[in-house]
């Protein structure tokens, strides 16, 4: 199959496949992206708090002591969405709208978005203070950094009550491969 870097493949919840969605991730137009962080982007009067992150920020360098993360988050007063992503330098900052830069579609990149109810946000804060990933754009989200786990191990579900097992490691954790034993039982015991 031959792409210009642009298009995708997308999977609704409840879905039974892929779809490949020849819709340019760059553009607005029929790109699910695009309108799920148009919700930030917009400044949303009902935008209660939310969070850009990435060691590979848009603009400037992260320091070597931050999480290898990036991703957004953003709630209202019922619900919200956490995207959790491998593509370096997105999103943009607020102040700058949505981009989906040409060097960012070079390499294939992927994209997790969950939406999630309220209650959720604080056990995303819980995983933050152990990854301590770098937030370079944010309004009302501020995980503490007095947790000193050097891994969490949390329960979520999406707001279509699909069960999930957010693991994360800190800096700290120095046991090696002893981690994916740990992962490998947690996982078991689900």
């Amino acid at each position: 199959m031959n792409t210009e870097g642009v298009e995708f493949f997308y999977m609704e919840e409840g879905a039974k496949s892929w779809q490949y969605k020849k819709a340019n991730i760059q553009k607005a137009n029929d790109n699910p992206l695009h309108k799920t962080l148009q919700q930030v982007y917009s400044g949303s009067q009902n935008l209660e708090s939310y969070a850009m992150y990435n060691d590979q920020p848009p603009e400037g360098t992260a320091s070597g002591t931050y999480a290898h993360s990036k991703g957004a988050l953003a709630f209202d007063r019922t619900s919200g969405f956490w995207i959790v992503s491998s593509v370096p330098r997105f999103p943009a900052p607020v102040k700058d709208g949505y981009k989906y830069q040409d060097q960012q579609k070079t390499f294939g990149q992927t994209i997790l978005c969950v939406s999630v109810d309220k209650t959720m946000e604080d056990k995303i804060k819980s995983v933050f203070e152990t990854t301590h990933p770098y937030i370079y754009d944010s309004k009302n989200f501020s995980p503490t950094t007095g947790n000193k786990q050097t891994t969490s191990d949390v329960n979520m579900k999406t707001r279509g009550n699909v069960q999930l097992k957010c693991i994360a490691k800190s800096a700290d954790y120095k046991y090696g491969n002893k981690l994916s034993g740990e992962i490998t039982r947690t996982v078991r015991s689900l």
